[in-house]
């Protein structure tokens, strides 16, 4: 053996050597070789709080998608936020990306994860101070060619700019950003004496970054301003704004904020704007004296007659923790001085603790001050949950005294919270917010003053998904609708539903909104899918329910507002604010990268939409093949000049003079291929009603 031969055998045994010692010492091994921590997939879940409705069914998919919060538990050191970088690399794709990290504890890091990136296996890298870790998954990608039938993203954001005349303009929050979000669960309100002076509140979805919760408008929601606060850690206020104005212009503000645990407990807080400046108020934990802790979904109200200002909140209370299996009480805040004072009525100590999920979702108060709330419980252990119920809370004036009534019974209704997949042929989860929502006509000099109006949205039925590719494996509620109902005996009884949608298609609509003007008008915003119901974007409408009839539907947004699904945008929407000759909507928006991260405010006059009914048509459409083409002028010519039968001459008048003639043929041509105008008469942008009144017919 030459010395070359020995060294190379000397060597392989000292190698052997230490790998037996490796082998046999795995905590040696680790130490000197794990320098990067890999975490179980296992360890991955969708980012749902532990006191969400039905948290354990949605936290756990099938199947992880793009677009979505990732929640990641290991065991990271408890660094600020500044120390903590996420990447994510494509196995296939190559693909990498930064990602935004949304919140960080000892426990897990929740990262978002874009929804343009393509379907691949990807690794994310997670850095911790001085520690590495890592964790590989499938990702189903929802690229942004999917938001158009032909590609390319942003045509399909590209929408004609006339609109219903009943929009009279569009004002816009520009608070969002690349990493910034701020249009999920916005609240509006309006000063009840001037229609110019507005409150808008938004949720912060990005934690550790500022956003400024208010922002208001003196011109009517044309302009807007942030309104911050003085001493307040913009990067722990979170989510469930709720917005009021007093007649006298004081400004009321509830929301919740994080304080040392993951979720959004600890203070429930309220803001004041008034001639004297910005206050802030918080309600504690713990305070008032009641051990409660402030948890989720808080619900503000204020009575003009006994100046009082209530909250409901979503709450813990370990003392309470398991009666009748109840672990989050529900609790109502009511201050009779400003708000300087809070005194809490426990609600779970009414007889309805053997509900899974009792908590109040709206309320308002009568022409005498006194409250009423809308109280849903709810029962079952996936979505839609086994059944749900609407009772009415109904409080003495005075406030010390309640009784609980049945409320309104709801005919297939399976909660506050419902699921649908995203399009009729994609997979993955889109949670839908069903309401109720209340109101109550508070003009005593209202012929129906002291009427109670409900709006929600409610499905035809529910499905079982059975798709191997689908987020979930739970039921799935399909084509809901928008439904009003009224009590004029303080809900005892109540009328039958109006259906408030009027389109007529198999597409959902939900996340329903409500106000009550002084005249007694009911104004009612919602998301609606009539026109996106095969991609992935929805629209908002509004309409207003005078002298016991649905008025036609108006589609406020100039622009669809793409999205991806899951929880977006938020657990609710409180939209809209009404007078008796203007109304306002605040919606989602586009602002960085055709993404919705800002919050819009159309105005409206409700005053020259028309009332539903008669036959629904497009403009134009002289065939009836639901396009408008050269195909159109031509069958004007022939029911000029041939006879050709026209079933609806309403559609075929495309200039809307309440006759028909060649300048109909020339008004189409000239549309079509000189763009001259523009666009049609309405209903054009969509198939709706007729918005004047003529002669001529249309056979449904």
């Amino acid at each position: 053996m030459n010395i070359f031969q020995d060294i190379i055998l000397r060597i392989t045994k000292i190698s052997i050597f230490f790998y037996l010692v490796l082998l046999t010492c795995p905590g040696l091994l680790s130490a000197q070789l794990n320098s990067v921590i890999t975490i179980p997939v296992s360890s991955v879940e969708y980012q749902i709080p532990e006191h969400f409705p039905n948290a354990e069914v949605l936290r756990h998919p099938k199947n992880f998608y793009s677009g979505r919060v990732y929640r990641i538990k290991s065991d990271f050191p408890l660094l600020p936020i500044d120390s903590v970088t996420a990447q994510i690399k494509g196995t296939a794709s190559g693909i990498e990306r930064s990602l935004n990290i949304n919140k960080l504890t000892a426990q897990f890091i929740d990262i978002y994860i874009p929804p343009d990136i393509l379907t691949d296996v990807y690794t994310v890298f997670i850095t911790v101070g001085d520690q590495k870790y890592q964790i590989s998954f499938k990702i189903n990608g929802l690229s942004l060619e999917h938001l158009t039938p032909e590609g390319g993203g942003a045509a399909l954001l590209q929408l004609p700019e006339k609109l219903p005349p009943a929009v009279l303009y569009h004002g816009q929050v520009k608070c969002g950003s690349e990493t910034v979000k701020c249009y999920w669960e916005s609240a509006l309100a309006g000063q009840p004496n001037d229609p110019t002076k507005l409150l808008l509140a938004v949720t912060n979805f990005t934690p550790a970054k500022t956003v400024y919760p208010i922002y208001y408008s003196l011109d009517g929601g044309k302009n807007w301003a942030p309104q911050p606060f003085t001493d307040f850690d913009y990067t722990k206020y979170c989510c469930d704004p709720r917005v009021r104005i007093t007649s006298g212009g004081l400004g009321l503000f509830s929301a919740l904020d994080i304080q040392d645990s993951e979720d959004p407990q600890g203070s429930l807080f309220l803001g004041f704007f008034g001639q004297e400046g910005l206050k802030r108020n918080m309600i504690k934990s713990g305070s008032p004296g009641s051990g409660l802790i402030a948890d989720d979904y808080p619900v503000l109200n204020y009575s003009p007659l006994t100046d009082t200002i209530y909250v409901a909140v979503e709450s813990l209370d370990e003392g309470i923790k398991q009666e009748g299996g109840r672990k989050y009480p529900h609790v109502l805040f009511a201050s009779k001085d400003g708000g300087k004072t809070f005194s809490a009525i426990n609600l779970f100590k009414l007889e309805i603790g053997h509900y899974d999920f009792p908590f109040i979702v709206s309320m308002d108060t009568t022409p005498s001050g006194a409250l009423r709330a809308n109280l849903v419980v709810t029962s079952g252990g996936d979505l839609p949950r086994t059944f749900a119920r609407n009772e009415i809370l109904r409080f003495s004036p005075t406030g010390d005294q309640y009784e609980v009534i049945p409320g309104f019974q709801f005919r297939n209704w399976f909660g506050t919270f419902s699921g649908t997949t995203l399009t009729p042929s994609d997979p993955r989860f889109w949670l839908l917010w069903s309401g109720p929502q209340m109101v109550i006509d508070k003009n005593a000099a209202s012929p129906h003053a002291g009427r109670i109006y409900l709006v929600w949205a409610e499905s035809e039925g529910v499905r079982t998904v059975n798709d191997p590719n689908s987020e979930y494996d739970f039921k799935l509620v399909q084509n809901t609708d928008i439904f009003l109902s009224f009590s004029d005996d303080d809900g005892d009884t109540w009328s039958n539903p109006l259906k408030v949608n009027d389109d007529q298609s198999q597409a959902d609509q939900a996340f329903p909104s409500i106000s009550i003007d002084s005249a007694g008008n009911v104004h009612i915003a919602f998301l609606d899918r009539r026109e996106t119901i095969d991609q992935f974007a929805y629209d908002v409408y509004y309409a207003i329910f005078r002298n016991g009839k649905i008025s036609r539907n108006i589609r406020v947004n100039h622009e669809h507002v793409p999205f991806v699904g899951g929880r977006e945008p938020g657990d609710y929407m409180d939209m809209v604010v009404g007078y008796p000759s203007l109304a306002y909507v605040s919606y989602p928006c586009q602002n960085i990268n055709n993404l919705p991260t800002d919050t819009c405010v159309a105005a409206l006059n409700p005053t020259i939409i028309p009332d539903a009914g008669g036959p629904i048509f497009k403009r134009g459409d002289a065939n009836r093949d639901k396009e408008v083409d050269i195909s159109d002028a031509v069958r004007v010519l022939l029911y000029l000049f041939n006879g050709v039968k026209i079933s609806c001459q309403d559609s075929a008048d495309a200039n809307d003079d309440g006759k028909l003639d060649i300048s109909d043929a020339i008004i189409i041509l000239n549309y079509l291929f000189k763009n001259d105008p523009p666009g049609l008469p309405e209903p054009f942008i969509t198939s709706g009603y007729d918005w004047t009144e003529d002669s001529l017919g249309c056979e449904e």
